[in-house]
């Protein structure tokens, strides 16, 4: 009867479920509410508000993506959790990966970048191969002067991430670029200089012209 009534469950949130621009399926407040319990939400690690969930799947199952920050109003939030979750049928929940990150002394809030998340299969391998992005305020006047920027890909369970330095100043920014970036299939890095070109664009960030040329090794 349990087995029948998550095939149903799951049936019934996937009929129901909105698709987005991750190339994911997010889920309502209410879908979210059914399908993690707070018993569940508890032997995830969940303790901040949810601000969104995602929903999609690959050759390792049903598989969703819990986004929560500590203050319902991301302008003052001040610490970040992510949490990717497989769940099967008679069996706990799975976290396969997490992503905890908090404010420093110079800066005032911090946030995911939601517009920007990718959950696609990139070089059609069968499995989704996730991009996160989250970014901070810093104490500057100026919005995005002095932020800091993140992108966290994992890459058939394998981690690599880019953390960038904003600054109005040439010399104040910086980008450190994990080794395993260069190992990446092209298509994801690809992906990852289109989202670095929609950041400059939409003001978000300025990188420097030899991070762009790092990128496309």
């Amino acid at each position: 009867m349990k087995n029948l009534y998550l095939f149903l469950l799951f049936s019934f949130l996937s009929l129901q479920a909105q698709p987005d621009s991750s190339g994911a399926t997010l889920l309502t407040d209410k879908q979210v509410q059914t399908l993690f319990s707070h018993e569940t939400l508890k032997e995830i690690g969940v303790t901040f508000p949810i601000r969104k969930v995602y929903a999609f799947q690959d050759k390792l199952g049903k598989q969703y993506l819990i986004i929560s920050e500590n203050n319902s109003n991301p302008d003052k939030a001040t610490s970040i959790k992510a949490f990717n979750v497989l769940l099967k049928e008679k069996n706990p929940p799975q976290v396969l990966w997490t992503i905890t990150d908090a404010i420093d002394d110079t800066e005032q809030a911090i946030w995911f970048y939601t517009r920007y998340i990718s959950l696609t299969d990139l070089n059609n391998d069968g499995y989704i191969d996730p991009i996160v992005l989250y970014g901070t305020q810093s104490e500057s006047e100026e919005p995005n002067r002095e932020n800091r920027v993140k992108f966290i890909i994992y890459y058939l369970g394998k981690k690599t991430a880019i953390r960038h330095q904003n600054s109005s100043l040439d010399d104040g920014r910086h980008t450190q670029i994990d080794r395993s970036y260069y190992k990446l299939p092209l298509a994801l890095k690809k992906k990852i200089r289109s989202i670095v070109a929609t950041l400059e664009e939409r003001g978000h960030a300025l990188f420097n012209t030899e991070t762009i040329e790092e990128l496309k090794k």
